[in-house]
């Protein structure tokens, strides 16, 4: 893979997909522990407890998909041979031959 595709997918992952999952898996707890205080408040009337159920399922799956979204994520930067120390030197390395081609430094 050529290093400017690689630092742009690496730039992608550091700077959308990983701020996006932080958030939702972040959404997710909070909804979990929301939904068990939900359970325990209401655990004398019955009512809020379906509720509390349903929050605390939720919160679980969004964080569940979130923590498979992120080794997907791995398994493909993995696969393409890109991490975050490679990548920024071959970009790099790449940056500085062009520098040199063109403009005979």
């Amino acid at each position: 893979m050529p290093p400017a595709a690689a630092g742009l997918l690496h730039r992608i992952e550091q700077q959308v997909l990983t701020p996006v999952a932080e958030v939702v898996l972040a959404a997710g707890f909070f909804l979990f522990i929301w939904g068990l205080v939900k359970f325990l408040w209401d655990i004398e009337e019955g009512s809020g407890q379906t509720e509390g159920k349903q929050h605390m399922f939720w919160g679980v799956m969004g964080m569940l998909i979130m923590v498979s979204i992120w080794g997907i994520i791995g398994l493909m930067l993995g696969t393409f041979g890109i991490n975050s120390t490679s990548t920024l030197t071959d970009v790099n390395r790449a940056n500085s031959t062009v520098n040199t081609v063109q403009f005979g430094r």
